[in-house]
């Protein structure tokens, strides 16, 4: 509703063309939301009520009507002030422009980089391309953060200009001082990236920080649940929406994963909101980022980031290194990608490729090499032919389950999880969810499959199986 009456849509419009759709789910959800915005209008209507944007709307319909009243508030306003303009929509902008003469002043202040309500109308092009909108005027840059440490605030600017529509701007810090960033990639978040969080937050509260001092920040909630049971009543927990204008002395940004509840979280690309207001996919991707820029900018003097082995967010890899500290806090277990040389052409090339991209070499030996430092020993061929018949066989069952689920298939197991798997050859559970890239979800989706071929594959006459000759 916000989306609708803040982008100034027809809903009669929208009723015909979502019903037009020809993805079902889009005409079913409008076919149940079409009597509840009815009933809620109907309700409005009996009461003499009006939400928040009605109020927008009804006042702009009096004054494009009404030239008296126009008047007579365009002459009681000598200037008009406007907070947090990065937030306005349509209707916001419209009164704006129904209240400016020639006579009286516009003054506005916003941040473009903190724009973060555009799924409920807010269009950060009006202060994107302000001077289009109210001609002859002049833009003051404040460039000084009063908050975040130097650190953070170099950190920021670095993440906000992956973004191509902004204003550019370099801020800078007012305090010089600052320690480095804090990332930590657990191998399951909900497990010992709970665990190290919660303990963290003790010692602080124990070392004479007060509940006020800390935040906890997250972009949806299913990123905070597991949290939750831990930290009731020890300190603040935000999503980042709520936490736009709030601070503290430590901030904990959570949840920082890849995948479809994690972060960015891009989901008014979804064909169901696209009905109201077609959007383009790399602007909302610049929004989630914008709204990354938010949550860390709510640290004044130390910032943790939480994510995951193998599912890290792309925004940490957005802030570089050097303000990155991988020594404090917890144990980095994050693994930088790895080089190896192919032997036949000598390139240097990540460990991620099964064949040389250069000349075609199969590398997945020349892998286990560098890996276990072995000479071409005939037990170490013999060992090393094992693991690639057992890395196709895995390959195999990845590719039927892809075609099954009409997958790419890497969402499946990427490659470098499957060679880990034929070098390993665990037999639990247990053993399994120590490989890097496999959580608990993704062992209950496929990962019983796998070890069923592991087991079998080890339970074979492995001479009978394969031909181990040299």
């Amino acid at each position: 509703m916000d989306k609708i009456k803040g982008e100034d849509r027809d809903i009669k419009i929208i009723y015909k063309k979502a019903s037009e759709d020809p993805h079902e789910r889009v005409s079913i959800f409008y076919e149940l939301a079409r009597p509840l915005i009815e009933e809620y209008n109907a309700y409005c209507t009996k009461r003499s009520y009006l939400d928040f944007n009605d109020l927008l709307i009804y006042a702009n319909k009096l004054l494009e009507k009404d030239l008296q009243i126009r008047k007579k508030f365009q002459d009681k306003f000598k200037y008009l002030l406007v907070d947090e303009f990065q937030d306005v929509n349509t209707q916001q902008v419209k009164l704006i422009e129904h209240l400016l003469t020639k006579s009286n002043q516009l003054f506005c202040v916003g941040d473009d980089w903190q724009s973060i309500y555009g799924w409920r109308g807010a269009e950060v092009d009006y202060i994107v391309n302000f001077k289009k909108y109210f001609k002859n005027s002049k833009i003051i840059k404040l460039d000084i953060n009063y908050r975040s440490n130097d650190t953070i605030v170099k950190a920021s600017n670095e993440v906000i200009k992956n973004n191509k529509y902004k204003i550019d701007k370099e801020i800078s810090a007012i305090d010089k001082e600052g320690k480095k960033i804090y990332l930590y990639c657990a191998q399951r978040e909900e497990e010992d990236g709970v665990e190290k969080v919660v303990t963290k937050v003790k010692r602080l509260l124990e070392g004479g920080y007060n509940r006020e001092d800390i935040l906890i920040l997250y972009r949806t909630r299913r990123a905070i649940d597991s949290y939750k049971p831990h930290l009731k009543n020890l300190v603040r927990t935000n999503t980042i929406h709520t936490a736009k204008g709030l601070e503290a002395k430590i901030v904990f940004l959570v949840g920082l994963t890849a995948g479809r509840s994690g972060f960015p979280n891009v989901w008014e690309s979804d064909r169901i909101f696209q009905i109201i207001k077609t959007s383009n996919y790399e602007l909302l991707m610049e929004e989630e980022r914008r709204l990354f820029y938010v949550a860390i900018t709510r640290a004044r003097e130390e910032l943790f980031l939480i994510s995951e082995v193998g599912n890290e967010s792309q925004f940490i890899k957005e802030i570089p290194g050097e303000f990155i500290n991988r020594n404090n806090f917890l144990i980095l277990n994050l693994k930088p990608k790895e080089k190896i040389k192919c032997k036949k052409c000598n390139k240097e090339i990540d460990d991620s490729f099964n064949f040389c991209p250069f000349c075609g070499n199969n590398l997945i030996i020349l892998l286990h090499d560098k890996e276990l430092k072995l000479d071409y020993t005939t037990e170490n061929r013999k060992e090393l032919k094992k693991d690639q018949a057992l890395f196709e066989e895995l390959r195999k069952l990845r590719h039927e389950i892809a075609q099954e689920e009409k997958l790419p298939a890497y969402i499946v197991f990427h490659d470098s999880v499957l060679k880990e798997l034929a070098r390993i050859k665990p037999k639990t559970k247990e053993e399994m969810l120590t490989i890097r890239g496999i959580r608990e979800r993704r062992f209950e989706k496929y990962g019983k499959m796998f070890l069923e071929i592991i087991n079998i594959f080890l339970s074979k006459d492995s001479s009978l199986a394969i031909n181990l000759s040299t």
